[in-house]
């Protein structure tokens, strides 16, 4: 299970497993294990790494290496850790690079009905921790916690959807920087805001797959709204692993990023446990 932070493009998912999962696509990939590492309401253990290049309107560019862990407490629940390492390359001052900011997870899964078209539901719950500077552009500067919700339907075997949903809380009384405090006369950032992102994919024989995925984030108190659209592929190389690529490109409202690319590979490892 991967649950991405912020418009970001998410690839690790759920096990189900119904009467189409001995339709078999290459080297014993079969679809519902393509589809194990899309769907976000899994309950598996898994490692991903990624590279994404951002362009900034600044102008800038922001390169990111995220490295992230899901661990399946049982078959219900799970957690996940994410720490990325990002690096700000602006022509008006020197590159600036660190750790970013660390993302700690937790989901339960609320409803599995793998016959219906909603197979899966769960709620989750994320805290991002100002481990990054801010200063430097490597962090926000604040404790932001996120509550949300996933759900994955399948309206046939090759053409599953998963949505995702979650309200965005900063809280300046944990730590980081003040509310009042301010960054070269930026006043720091207060986060209020509700995203949702949908996640279409194709899955192709061999175990090729593509993937849109338009995600909005609606601010409730600024003018900080904005759409974005996603467009990516992979292929499962086998079971355990899965190799991915994405494009990102802001289509509407306020300008955080002009557009982003990304490679990420994903492994999986243990097996879904059994419902009790």
């Amino acid at each position: 299970m991967t649950v991405g932070w912020i418009a970001s493009i998410s690839w690790t998912g759920s096990f189900a497993q119904g009467q189409s999962a001995t339709a078999a696509t290459s080297d014993d990939v079969t679809v519902e294990e393509v589809k194990t590492f899309l769907d976000p309401t899994v309950m598996i253990h898994g490692i991903d790494y990624s590279f994404t290049t951002n362009s900034l309107p600044l102008p800038a560019r922001l390169y990111t290496h995220r490295f992230k862990g899901f661990w399946a407490i049982n078959a219900w629940t799970g957690v996940w850790a994410e720490l990325p390492v990002r690096n700000l390359a602006s022509p008006e001052r020197s590159d600036d690079s660190g750790v970013g900011d660390t993302v700690l997870g937790w989901g339960a899964i609320t409803h599995e009905k793998l016959d219906s078209r909603l197979t899966t539901s769960v709620v989750t719950f994320e805290a991002l921790a100002p481990t990054g500077d801010p200063d430097r552009g490597t962090g926000v500067g604040t404790w932001i916690l996120a509550p949300g919700a996933a759900a994955a339907f399948n309206p046939t075997d090759r053409f599953p959807v998963y949505v995702l949903g979650r309200y965005l809380h900063s809280v300046e009384s944990l730590g980081g920087r003040s509310r009042g405090d301010e960054v070269e006369g930026r006043p720091s950032l207060k986060v209020r805001s509700v995203e949702l992102t949908v996640q279409t994919v194709h899955i192709l024989p061999k175990g090729f797959f593509l993937s849109a995925v338009p995600s909005f984030v609606f601010n409730l108190n600024q003018d900080f709204n904005f759409f974005s659209i996603g467009v990516g592929m992979g292929r499962a190389l086998s079971r355990h692993f899965l190799l991915s690529g994405a494009y990102v490109h802001h289509v509407a409202g306020r300008k955080t990023f002009n557009r982003a690319f990304s490679v990420q590979l994903s492994f999986l490892f243990g097996e879904r446990r059994d419902r009790p």
